[in-house]
């Protein structure tokens, strides 16, 4: 009897299970739609009407852009685009060390309880 209730709650946990997996997700909807314009977005840019052009451009710069002498005044960008403008001067000042033999030596070999030396 204990084992009867017990597979009756396994399958009712497993089909509960099988439905939160089937049931669609708009989150991965959305990035399926929306990334792949975000990795291209001159292109988009491009290809779309004045009004679209105009959403696009809100979302990147917090004011109108005004124009002297044919170049773009002092613009300020939305908070989110100066989070990501930050991250990325902060990424470029990090430079990638290239891993070579001798840095693996240690991780590869057994624990013999000295201390390495120091070259």
């Amino acid at each position: 009897e204990l084992k009867g209730g017990l597979d009756v709650k396994v399958f009712k946990a497993e089909r509960s299970h099988k439905e939160l997996l089937d049931t669609p997700k708009p989150y991965k909807e959305y990035l399926k739609t929306h990334i792949p314009m975000l990795e291209d977005l001159v292109s988009f840019y491009h290809n779309v009407d004045g009004k679209t052009k105009k959403r696009v451009l809100s979302c990147i710069f917090e004011e109108k852009i005004h124009f002297k002498d044919g170049k773009a005044a002092a613009t300020k960008y939305t908070p989110s685009i100066e989070i990501l403008l930050n991250a990325i001067k902060g990424l470029e000042g990090i430079q990638k060390k290239q891993e070579t033999i001798s840095d693996l030596l240690f991780t590869l070999a057994p624990e013999s309880g000295l201390e390495p030396e120091t070259l």
